[in-house]
């Protein structure tokens, strides 16, 4: 990974994750962030770190992927711009739940998680937005796997008789429509 202190007040501002912050409240975070270039097949986030930064993935695809309880790896979803990973270890400040792996070039902004928390815990405005909109950000993914979860359920009740390979079909879309 290649890193760069680089990030400026507009190229925040421009990202999904920003989405009704004011320059003035971007210019309060971009201290906290900074730029990270990641090769194909390079490592992202690993499945286990306590990291709590926040990606916003600016250029690049990133394939995310989860044990599975034989420990083999499992694809659940790949990650296009413009979008966020990170964000359960950055809310929860939980270990992280899956790896994120670069299958292409990706370029993300690193959002630090340790400064955003001593923003948060000096009442600074600016961290509330940001972490709202992240908020924001898994409510739509929580919905969205909802919704699939529902079809997936219904689809299963529709015809019993469901053969294995259309129920990993099923539970492929599911996982698709989600983030870990």
């Amino acid at each position: 990974m290649k890193s760069m202190k680089d990030v400026t007040v507009g190229e925040l501002h421009g990202t999904s994750v920003a989405r009704g912050l004011t320059e003035e409240d971007c210019a309060t975070l971009v201290g906290l962030c900074e730029r990270c270039i990641y090769e194909a097949g390079e490592t992202v986030v690993t499945e286990g770190d306590r990291k709590r930064d926040l990606l916003i993935l600016q250029k690049g695809r990133i394939r995310i992927e989860k044990k599975d309880q034989h420990g083999a790896p499992r694809t659940l979803s790949t990650l296009e711009p413009p979008t966020v990973l990170g964000e359960i270890g950055l809310v929860m400040g939980a270990p992280r739940t899956a790896t994120a792996i670069a299958e292409t070039e990706a370029e993300t902004l690193l959002l630090g998680g340790e400064g955003l928390q001593a923003l948060l815990e000096k009442d600074d405005l600016a961290a509330y937005k940001i972490s709202f909109s992240v908020a924001r950000e898994l409510a739509k993914r929580q919905n969205a796997m909802n919704l699939e979860a529902l079809r997936f359920m219904e689809r299963l009740a529709e015809d019993p008789a469901v053969r294995p390979d259309q129920e990993q079909e099923l539970w492929d879309r599911l996982l698709k429509e989600s983030s870990f």
